[in-house]
């Protein structure tokens, strides 16, 4: 057995003793707290279940109010596509002035004593037949009473409309002179009688009428009015109206249908709640009641809600009240605009769960509370033999610690002691560690240092051979670029060179020899002409070409027949050589697309191709040109085939070269200025085209384009 002696001179028993008192008392008094705390554990239980109960119980619900919704709205959707039906037909009844009226004869209408019309024939069933009325206050004209008789041609659909939709009250047209056509009849004389139908009634003055008029319906859609007495026998109904419009846009009357807020309010009360005291009510967006479960409200308490749903409008909401909180979920009737609201108690959703989730909170406490006393037992031993191996904890780092200070004196200062612990022994191992770690990471950047201070040489070396590489390069292409420039000063120098000199040589003859006669100094000066008109084209061919390799070219799109370009190009060629006898054989294939081009543009690439032909045809008397138009796959192709003399091959490479011209071409004394073809093939580029050459010397040449076909869908 231990005494106090022994402990004393034990360092082991002075820790195990120590560690296991301190240990127990901090896990002892967590115990105690924990009981403490239950009941506030259960409380707060009870409230994450209830709030979790009310909000699964409120989605559920929601998910009904939606369905029902659904449901009334599918309702509304029958009765306005028949509505839209009975408008359809009317506006087809009042646009046809010549209409055959052959089903039914000459309407008879007799005045009362009040001053109103009506038919003369008793009413035995009123759902025999619909039946008219004209206001006393109505101008009565030759046009209305056509009108009235155009209007009974509505009977079949009025009445047809009804017996599908037995939950309609009544369908009817009514027309601006406040006449009206009404299925089931109207007993006139006794809602007159009656006062529920005035006799020199103005349904300007009615929602049922205005509500589809221009001001408030100007899409000409079906309106939905607020629930209102019927003027006649009908009582309370909503009513569904649209316009009918002449042709020329004037209002001629409105046709519509009578829905009985009764139907609406048996619908709701098909709607059955688990929650006893919970109701539904249908509200407009002007917030307007409907029909509810409940009648219509008339205290604050009731109005409270209304409002509340008019600002919701789709979602749930809590309603605070003197009577306690009420959750309203709303959502709107697609249709036209209405709201659906679901009124629940919050007491009827919270007082049969605060029962279950407390029986289940008491089991749960008394389960936790077995389960804490054993994990206090459990924890007491596992302190004891936690304290026994803590001691232990103490020495075997010191021997670690120092069988890894002999490795570093060897020079092996990668080795790394476990950290077992958090404490001094622990920080102890850490900055050993940390030590160890730093010498040999500086040992390590010094290797890397090197090796990255050797890459860096080498990286820099070939960095300085690209850029001499680079300079070089540089220096060829300015080089070759002054060359082609002065290669051009002189090309050009050349071209004007030659046609000054001939002009200052026929100025002079012109000035120096006035023994000249009249047709000599007139061919002189078609010479110099000539010669002008040479230098002038070749100043616009060289600012075109400018043009275009700075892309300052204006292309004007638009859509044109390829014959039409053509036959427009051999027309201009014509008028410019009419001395010349030239025979073109066309041959186009059928249907050729459109193209999407520069007319101008593309048009002076034909004449310069055509000029070409003709410039260098071997015979002058009779120059012969072949085109061919066709297309494949989805380009089309222009093919220009002449008889002249020909490229030789060496030559075809440079054709489209700025300037060049064939030796044969110069010995003959061809005027040209070598940049015809150059513009040509940078118009056809541009068009994202291409030209292609193929000849032979004393063969002829033949030029062929390619130009995509464009899609008309996309360039619109």
């Amino acid at each position: 057995m231990l005494d106090i002696k022994t402990v004393k001179q034990s360092f082991f028993l002075k820790i195990l003793l120590l560690t296991t008192f301190i240990s127990f008392i901090p896990f002892l008094l967590l115990g105690l707290y924990s009981l403490v705390q239950v009941h506030n554990l259960s409380e707060k239980i009870i409230d994450q279940q209830i709030e979790k109960t009310k909000t699964n119980a409120l989605s559920q619900i929601s998910l009904y109010l939606e369905k029902e919704a659904e449901t009334v709205n599918l309702e509304l959707v029958k009765v306005e596509n028949n509505l839209k039906l009975i408008q359809k037909q009317a506006e087809m009844i009042f646009t046809k002035d010549d209409y055959s009226f052959s089903t039914y004869s000459d309407i008879k209408l007799v005045k009362s004593n009040q001053g109103y019309l009506r038919e003369p024939e008793p009413i035995i069933d009123k759902y025999d037949k619909a039946n008219f009325f004209v206001s006393s206050q109505a101008v009565n004209s030759t046009s209305m009473m056509a009108d009235l008789k155009k209007a009974k041609e509505l009977e079949p659909l009025l009445k047809q409309t009804i017996r599908n939709e037995s939950i309609l009250k009544a369908a009817y047209l009514f027309l601006s002179e406040s006449a009206w056509l009404t299925y089931p009849a109207m007993n006139i004389d006794y809602e007159v009688a009656t006062n529920k139908l005035p006799p020199d009634i103005r349904l300007q003055d009615y929602e049922f009428y205005h509500i589809a008029d221009q001001a408030h319906n100007p899409d000409r859609s079906v309106k939905w009015t607020k629930p209102f007495q019927d003027i006649s026998h009908w009582n309370w109904v909503i009513a569904a109206a649209a316009p009918v419009y002449l042709p020329s846009g004037e209002l001629r009357g409105v046709v519509g249908v009578h829905f009985p807020i009764e139907y609406i309010k048996m619908k709701l009360n098909d709607i059955k709640f688990d929650e006893p005291h919970a109701f539904a009510f249908i509200i407009d967006n002007n917030g307007n009641f409907i029909a509810g479960q409940r009648n219509k409200p008339d205290d604050s308490y009731e109005n409270h809600l209304i409002d509340t749903a008019l600002k919701k409008k789709k979602g749930i909401s809590q309603v605070s009240l003197s009577q306690g909180n009420i959750y309203l979920l709303s959502t709107p009737i697609r249709n036209n605009g209405w709201i659906l609201n679901f009124a629940i108690p919050e007491s009827d959703i919270i007082d049969p769960i605060v029962k279950d989730v407390k029986k289940e909170t008491s089991i749960q406490i008394f389960s936790f509370s077995q389960h804490l006393f054993l994990l206090l037992v459990c924890g007491t031993l596992v302190l004891t033999v936690f304290s026994y191996r803590f001691s232990k904890t103490i020495t075997n780092p010191i021997k670690r610690l120092t069988m890894a200070l002999k490795e570093s004196a060897r020079g092996n200062f990668g080795k790394q002691i476990p950290v077992t612990q958090d404490d001094e022994i622990g920080n102890l191992t850490k900055t050993f560690n940390f030590m160890n770690g730093t010498i040999q990471q500086l040992i390590d950047e010094l290797h890397d240092r090197a090796h990255q201070l050797e890459d860096k040489v080498l990286e820099r070396t070939k960095e300085l051979e690209d850029a001499n590489n680079q300079l070089v390069d540089t220096y060829k292409k300015l080089k070759k670029s002054e060359q082609l420039r002065s290669e051009l000063i002189i090309q050009i120098s050349h071209d004007l060179k030659t046609p000054l000199t001939s002009i200052k040589g026929y100025h002079e003859v012109l000035m120096n020899y006035d023994h000249l006669s009249t047709e000599q100094k007139n061919e002189f000066m078609k010479l110099i002409l000539l010669r002008l008109n040479h230098m002038i084209q070749l100043v616009n061919d060289l600012f075109d070409i400018t043009a275009m390799d700075i892309n300052e070219m204006h292309f004007e799109k638009e859509w044109i027949p390829v014959e039409f370009l053509l036959e427009h190009s051999l027309d201009m060629v014509s008028m410019n050589t009419p001395e010349q006898s030239i025979a073109v054989q066309c041959h186009f294939e059928a249907d050729l697309p459109l193209l999407y081009v520069d007319a101008k543009k593309l048009n002076r690439a034909f004449v310069n191709i055509l000029e070409n032909a003709i410039k260098y045809s071997k015979n002058k008397e009779e120059i012969k040109i072949e085109i061919k138009a066709y297309q494949q796959n989805q380009d089309v192709y222009i093919e220009f085939k002449d008889q002249g003399i020909g490229i030789s091959e060496e030559n075809i490479k440079n054709i489209f070269s700025p300037f060049f011209r064939d030796q044969r071409a110069k010995n003959e004394n061809i005027i040209g200025s070598g940049l015809g073809l150059t513009i040509s093939q940078k118009i056809i580029h541009a068009h994202q085209g291409e030209i292609f050459v193929e000849s032979e010397a004393g063969m002829g040449t033949t030029i062929t384009i390619r130009l995509p076909e464009v899609d008309l869908a996309t360039e619109l």
